[in-house]
């Protein structure tokens, strides 16, 4: 049966809206068919009436959805309704072109994020606009992992092109003034366009609501499960950025703020130094026994892309993938529960390089905030005369670093464009230069550098597409995403190797100590236990001893850990523990946490403590307690332990507040000259 609308005004209004909205629903559930067939096994442990309910669900995200697609369009489609004139039909071909047009752009962003879930284990977010500035780069990494593919992808537009000659043949405007209707005075006229584009903007208020719901919906509506792929079936890429690029609503603290910061300093045992409280974090750091007798050690940050724990033999991992860094393990202090404090490189090395959480959502390094006042771990050093390098084979425009960094106190900054500059390297990937070339580049550096020094190096082979070794056969034979990157992690644990080796023959090795962690893991195919767990290696054979650490720690740790082993006597502002202080490490073994916040789109932030890792969407306030030890199940504990589960859930909101109110007040550290002067009483009251 064929449906038909009557010649009038609102039937042909009807007509166009509803053909509009059938396509545009057509697309969005094509798509999310297709993520549900190509990632079928990773839902194999998922009842159908979980898969059935959450394809439902996604029908209110399509909802939600729709007014990214259409909106403009339907705020005009009146005019067909009560003002169609020859002049105005000219107008609504000219947008209805331009509205396919940019369906055609959505449909890039749809394919876009189920490949980059296929990487990340999670639909675009806010680095989406960072992704998007670097489309060469990722389009040439695209190339690299399948030439199908991005031909597959570049095709997308110009055959949606194509296929739009045809559509507006099909589903041609109707001739103008072919509806009696349309007569009238103009004063009536007017007023019925008016009537129907408001209730097309009142149509699309209800869409992007979600339809009948209390609240707006929001990504985290999508959290029905422990399954990260089951709660991403719902969500669509569209959707996802536009959530992550409006933004979360205003920060709205749940405690006051003196009860904020006592709770926060009780969690803190290593050290109760606790200096001003106009700066409720700053702390003094008394001078440190540093390890070895030649004075304040080097100190190299050894930063690893996306490189995953569980894969190294510590961890349970097959011992061929990692050979070189096992090594280096058996002969280091390595802390077996790791694990980031967030989901991104710019959650990972604000955390690490300046000692607090980066936001849930779109990270502070891309916000004027990053301009206030850090106590930089590279600052403090330099404090102490100490002269600082970072270096990285990729561009350092990205997530701003090359602004951030000497905010943050790093004196020396290398990136992609210097790299090139210097005429000495050829192997380049698509995003910057072979790891080989960073650390050939990082030694020369380090040869040449004024002792003390600081310095980290930031790896890219293992971000996607996973550059491998050219030179030796491949550890797996085979062409599936997970090999790629597993023969490109023993690719950068060979280059890892011979650079520890060449290093052991420099004069400055005997005084220096390395840790060895990553930025994050790899997501794919990880539970969220395994998600957030990282190697940490604090490396340097006769000042360190051999020892496997089980306590509990993160990347907020290492601020204060590489200030004690630059020998301490210091301010500093972090929220984290010096993992050297040896009476922690032997009298309070159990106090120990890490506290999480990312999740890009979905707003999350968590704990890990003891035997089980908490995750809690901010957005809904729902909560998960799982096993925190591997191996990790996707069970929720939450009913059988509600007294645990209601524990964690409050220090994580309690740590999460108090970094949010930092933050926000700007107190999170004093200028030069103020902390010139506490430093001065601190030292007096707590030095010796």
């Amino acid at each position: 049966m064929r449906l038909s609308f009557p010649a009038t005004p609102a039937g042909q209004w009807l007509k166009r809206s509803l053909m509009w909205l059938i396509l545009a629903e057509s697309i969005l559930l094509v798509f999310r068919l297709f993520f549900l067939m190509r990632y079928w096994s990773s839902l194999e442990e998922a009842a159908w009436l979980a898969r059935a309910a959450m394809m439902l669900l996604g029908l209110q995200f399509d909802l939600a959805t729709l007014p990214y697609m259409l909106l403009p369009l339907f705020l005009f489609l009146p005019l067909l309704a009560s003002a169609y004139t020859p002049l105005t039909r000219r107008i609504l071909f000219g947008l209805e072109f331009l509205q396919f047009l940019w369906i055609g752009l959505l449909i890039l962003i749809l394919t876009a994020s189920i490949y980059n879930f296929n990487v990340n284990q999670k639909h675009f977010g806010w680095e989406f606009m960072a992704y998007f500035r670097d489309t060469g780069t990722l389009l040439a990494g695209l190339w690299q992992d399948s030439p199908f593919l991005f031909l597959t992808f570049i095709s997308i537009l110009p055959l949606w092109m194509l296929a739009g000659h045809y559509f507006f043949r099909w589903f041609a405007l109707p001739p103008a003034g072919s509806s009696s209707a349309h007569r009238g005075s103009l004063l009536s006229r007017i007023a019925s366009t008016g009537a129907y584009g408001l209730a097309a903007l009142l149509c699309m208020v209800f869409a992007a609501r979600g339809g009948f719901r209390d609240s707006v919906i929001r990504s985290a509506d999508a959290m029905q499960s422990r399954s990260p792929y089951l709660n991403s079936l719902p969500l669509n890429g569209i959707i996802s950025v536009a959530f992550s690029l409006r933004g979360g609503s205003e920060f709205k603290p749940e405690f006051k703020a003196a009860e904020n910061i006592r709770f926060v300093h009780s969690q803190y045992v290593d050290n109760q130094n606790w200096v001003d409280p106009r700066w409720p974090l700053l702390r003094y750091m008394p001078p440190q026994n540093t390890p070895g007798r030649q004075g304040r050690p080097n100190i190299v940050l050894i930063i690893l892309e996306s490189f995953t724990g569980k894969f190294l033999a510590v961890n349970g991992g097959d011992p061929q993938i990692a050979p070189r860094l096992n090594a280096l393990i058996s002969r280091g202090l390595y802390f077996s529960r790791f694990y980031a404090s967030g989901g991104r490189s710019a959650n990972g090395l604000f955390c690490m390089l300046a000692g607090l959480p980066d936001r849930a959502g779109v990270t502070i390094l891309r916000t004027p905030d990053i301009q206030q006042h850090f106590g930089g771990v590279a600052r403090l050093l330099g404090q102490k005369g100490y002269s600082s390098y970072f270096l990285h084979g990729g561009e350092l425009q990205f997530d701003n670093l090359n602004t951030v960094l000497p905010h943050l106190g790093f004196q020396h900054l290398t990136g992609y464009e210097n790299l090139l500059a210097s005429g000495r390297w050829q192997h380049s990937t698509p995003w910057g230069f072979d790891d080989r070339d960073s650390f050939r580049a990082l030694e020369q550096q380090l040869d040449q550098a004024a002792n003390p020094f600081l310095a980290a190096i930031f790896t890219v082979n293992t971000h996607h597409p996973y550059i491998q070794d050219s030179e030796n056969p491949p550890l797996y034979s085979s062409t599936d995403t997970e090999s790629q990157y597993l023969n490109s992690y023993h690719y950068t644990d060979r280059l890892l190797g011979e650079f520890m080796e060449r290093s052991a023959r420099k004069p400055w090795f005997q005084n220096t100590v390395f840790l060895i962690l990553a930025d994050h893991a790899h997501h794919r195919n990880l539970n969220y236990l395994e998600d957030r767990h990282i190697p940490l290696l604090v490396f340097a054979p006769g000042r360190i001893p051999a020892a496997v650490d089980s306590r509990v720690a993160s990347q907020l740790d290492i601020l204060p850990t590489v200030l004690a082993l630059a020998g301490g006597d210091s301010l500093y502002a972090a929220m984290g523990s010096n993992l050297m202080d040896r009476q922690l490490r032997t009298a309070l073994p159990d106090t120990s946490f890490a506290f999480y916040a990312g999740g890009s789109s979905t707003n999350l932030i968590g704990l890990i403590e003891g035997e089980h890792l908490l995750v809690h969407s901010v957005d809904i306030r729902k909560h998960f307690l799982l096993k925190g030890t591997h191996p990790a199940i996707e069970r929720d504990f939450s009913a059988e332990n509600p007294g645990l589960a209601d524990a964690m859930l409050y220090k994580s909101k309690q740590l999460h507040q108090f970094a949010r109110y930092l933050e926000h007040d700007r107190i999170v550290y004093p200028d030069s000259a103020a902390a010139k002067t506490l430093l001065s009483s601190a030292r007096k009251r707590w030095g010796r």
